[in-house]
């Protein structure tokens, strides 16, 4: 389940952030914080009606703009727990995307879920590219030459991935004889 989750730390602190398992993740940041003797005090997960990572981008935005005090993006000092778990509600049913999410983001949500996650993505992908490379694509657009790439791991078209884009001219070029096919590059 793609959901937010806020968690109460006996230090004050209040750590928001997103996963497919927050019950797991939140058992794995009361562990961390366990040796320094800060314990886990409260909880709460909102299952996200919309795309994961811009709704978690929209609760840390708010945070951060609320917050005294900011540690590591994710970590707030001087937010009431129910002000971040309201925020943290919102954002996670909010389904309109605005303008934080480029046309593409929804084939690109596609993409990552089928290969079971952001990192699992990027790491398919290789080279410099890492799960917050992705996570800002869903915003921006997925980079023309990367979309090869993803379609040919998942199956999600180029199209699909990048409808602002001439993909009709690829295919024309690339579908000569001695190129690429139009089904290889999986952008029929």
């Amino acid at each position: 389940m793609n959901s937010l989750y806020v968690c109460l730390f006996s230090n004050g602190c209040v750590k928001l952030g997103r996963s497919k398992n927050s019950v797991r993740r939140i058992a794995q940041h009361a562990e961390q914080l366990a040796c320094h003797r800060i314990e886990l005090v409260d909880s709460a997960v909102f299952e996200c009606a919309g795309v994961m990572q811009v709704a978690e981008a929209r609760a840390l935005r708010e945070c951060r703009r609320i917050a005294a005090e900011v540690r590591g993006n994710e970590w707030f000092y001087g937010i009431a727990f129910d002000v971040a778990c309201r925020i943290a509600h919102e954002s996670a049913e909010a389904l309109d995307c605005g303008d934080d999410l480029d046309s593409g983001a929804p084939a690109l949500q596609r993409a990552i879920d089928l290969m079971g996650g952001i990192t699992n993505l990027a790491n398919s992908i290789g080279g410099t590219t890492k799960a917050q490379t992705i996570a800002n694509w869903l915003k921006r657009g997925v980079p023309v030459e990367r979309c090869v790439t993803i379609a040919k791991l998942t199956g999600v078209r180029c199209q699909d991935l990048r409808p602002d884009f001439n993909w009709a001219r690829i295919i024309e070029v690339l579908g000569r004889p001695g190129r690429y096919s139009e089904q290889s590059m999986a952008v029929q």
